[in-house]
């Protein structure tokens, strides 16, 4: 028969499930010999099919060479021919019907093509082939018949032979055939697997950098939802004294305009040389200046204007900084000033810090560091607006900067500030928690708990360090070390 069919356990999601796998028995022998063949045949297929097959013999005719012996009964299915190019067809035929042979047993010395050069190019049609060179005297060597065949997978079997050599080769070359398939496609499965999970995993880091921007996010507008009032009061102030010097302008712009009207007159009056008319617009400019005290007015117009700048100007600075706090384009990496950084934060927090805390700054000349902007924006945030939520009433906070000099061997200049509090610290049993996601010491409903968290996640981002000391009823100390430049991609 073609195929013995075997039912084997293999796990599935749902359990253990019975798949059909195929044992290839299909043989095909090459000799020009045809007693040869009949011992081939006698010794791998069974009696009983032997018997079935003469049976079909008597009655349609001799099987002719090249006549496949495929029966239910038999143990292998033999194909006979007598000629190499027979055989090369057979191989040719078998595999665009997707039904290769497992071995074949070549005869050396033939008409035609021999063993080695049939051996080639059965390998050139079918490379998964196995191939038993048989002979009783050759002039080539072993050597030589690898040459001519081009691998040296040939298996080599001498005349005179027994049954029992056949039925070996038969047997093991054919298991070894399936075994090499069944690792074939088991190593194909497997890559899909692999293909399936690094798309999963693709997917999963995916999701996870989705996630990790959307926390940020939601971390920037908790802290702008806490920072709403002092900002809206921040630009509260500039905005009314513009909205004053605007009123001022328009109730005094009438005097001006008059007073303007009045000079054209007169300078036409003097065009024309009507020296009547001239002379009363001067006493009226005179009269009208006099009465609108016009130097005083000119000089509160013009002070008018620049405070109304100088609001506007604050009213877009903070703008600003809140707008370049709270975009979600944090992804991009670009040369930043720290110290500006720092300031811009402190700008936004403004209205935190004036009632309760004394601001100190010591600000170094700092290099300009490669890192991700926005992000560094968030962390000085987080870290600020925590310091002052430590501070109860009154109390310091002092933001320092400075240049340090790694000694890991490479010379480069970090960047290292200092976040100092005099708040009420944090316990010695808290601090190897503080960056855990949603780990917080404050009440419920008042710290979402992600602020250190993600401060920690920034900082590792940009290839740096962060670290915590504390002493409960003193204060605080955040100590933040960053390279020139990030060693990750953003998440």
């Amino acid at each position: 028969m073609n195929d013995i069919r075997l039912m084997v356990p293999l796990a599935s999601e749902n359990g253990i499930k019975e798949v059909q796998v195929n044992e290839n028995r299909r043989i095909l022998v090459i000799d020009d010999d045809p007693g040869v063949r009949e011992s081939y045949r006698s010794i791998l297929v069974a009696e009983e099919s032997m018997n079935v097959v003469a049976m079909g013999a008597a009655l349609f005719g001799e099987p002719g060479a090249g006549q496949c012996y495929d029966n239910a009964w038999e143990d292998y299915a033999v194909t006979l021919c007598e000629s190499g190019e027979a055989g090369l067809t057979r191989v040719k035929d078998a595999c665009q019907r997707e039904r290769p042979f497992a071995l074949a047993f070549v005869d050396m010395n033939m008409p035609g093509m021999n063993g080695a050069d049939t051996a080639k190019r059965i390998w050139e049609a079918d490379p998964c082939i196995k191939i038993v060179i048989v002979t009783a005297y050759s002039e080539y060597t072993p050597d030589e018949i690898v040459d001519t065949a081009g691998r040296e997978e040939l298996f080599y079997l001498r005349k005179p032979y027994n049954s029992s050599e056949i039925k070996q080769f038969a047997r093991a070359l054919t298991r070894q055939w399936d075994l090499e398939q069944d690792r074939k496609r088991l190593a194909a499965c497997l890559h899909r697997t692999n293909q399936k999970l690094k798309e999963l995993n693709r997917s999963l880091e995916k999701n996870v950098k989705e996630k990790t921007a959307q926390l940020i996010q939601a971390e920037k507008l908790s802290s702008l939802g806490v920072l709403v009032a002092g900002v809206a009061h921040e630009i509260n102030n500039p905005l009314s004294f513009v909205n004053n010097n605007l009123s001022f302008m328009q109730q005094h712009l009438p005097v001006v305009l008059n007073l303007i009207a009045h000079y054209r007159h007169e300078s036409e009056a003097v065009r024309k040389k009507d020296l009547k008319t001239a002379a009363t617009q001067a006493a009226a400019i005179s009269q009208i200046e006099t009465e609108s005290r016009i130097d005083f007015l000119l000089k509160g117009l013009a002070d008018s204007i620049d405070e109304s700048l100088d609001g506007a100007e604050r009213i877009s600075t903070i703008v600003n900084d809140l707008r370049a706090f709270a975009r979600t384009e944090c992804a991009k990496t670009g040369a930043a000033d720290i110290n500006t950084l720092l300031d811009t934060t402190v700008n936004i927090l403004r209205n935190e810090l004036k009632y309760k805390v004394e601001l100190i700054k010591d600000y170094k000349p700092l290099p300009q560091v490669t890192c991700y902007p926005q992000k560094l924006g968030q962390l000085f945030m987080n870290i600020i607006m925590n310091a002052i939520q430590a501070i109860k009433e009154k109390g310091t906070i002092t933001i320092a900067t400075a240049v340090v000099e790694k000694g890991d061997g490479s010379n480069s200049e970090w960047v290292k500030i200092t976040i100092c509090d005099s708040g009420k610290g944090i316990p010695e049993a808290d601090l190897p928690n503080i960056f855990d996601p949603f780990y917080t010491t404050k009440p419920v409903g008042q710290g979402t708990g992600l602020g250190l968290s993600i401060a920690y996640e920034i900082v590792q981002l940009n290839g740096g360090f962060i670290g915590v000391e504390s002493i409960v009823g003193k204060g605080s100390t955040v100590t933040i070390e960053l390279p020139p430049g990030p060693n990750t991609d953003p998440a």
